[in-house]
């Protein structure tokens, strides 16, 4: 038994799952497990900053999660979950950021769909392109920033299309836009 707070980061494989869990000082904590055995390994916990979203490559071997606790650390993390390399910052929180989301890789690895809430208390979608090497930080590319709020954004197979959700009708509908190249 574990207080969960998001458990949604199924790798593409079906062998693992990620999973933010809640600790005994109210910590958000970053957790993977695998389908076939029991029993779950924590990745990461940092004193001072809730771990979120955490999203798994195709392969299971990689996990991008956020890290928020309000200093300039903040942001977007990458980790290779087959080694006890540290994980590495990819990008920085933005200035206004009030709360982040990642909702998936892009079919080939190269970077994530995020989704952010803005000082204008909106969500829009993002892409986050996941840099080569640990020196350099990505900035968040729009994809989708309509009248409403677009979360929940998905890339097709080939890496054309994305699927997402938006209010901007007055209630929540799946819009689909060209995602590569239009």
């Amino acid at each position: 038994r574990h207080a969960y707070q998001s458990a949604h980061a199924n790798s593409a494989d079906g062998r693992r799952f990620g999973a933010t869990i809640t600790n005994g000082q109210g910590i958000d904590e970053l957790w993977v497990g695998e389908f076939d055995r029991p029993g779950l390994r924590r990745v990461l916990a940092v004193p001072d900053a809730d771990l979120f979203t955490p999203i798994l490559s195709k392969d299971g071997r990689t996990v991008v999660f956020g890290r928020r606790g309000h200093k300039a650390e903040d942001g977007m993390y990458a980790k290779n979950l087959d080694d006890a390399s540290p994980a590495r910052r990819i990008a920085s929180a933005p200035i206004d950021d009030i709360q982040s989301f990642l909702w998936g890789f892009v079919p080939d690895g190269s970077g994530v769909i995020a989704g952010r809430v803005g000082a204008d208390q909106k969500s829009d979608l993002f892409f986050l392109p996941i840099p080569a090497t640990g020196e350099t930080l990505s900035e968040l590319r729009p994809i989708v920033a309509g009248p409403g709020n677009e979360v929940d954004g998905r890339v097709s197979s080939d890496g054309r299309w994305i699927a997402y959700t938006s209010d901007e009708s007055g209630r929540p509908e799946v819009y689909i836009a060209a995602f590569r190249g239009g």
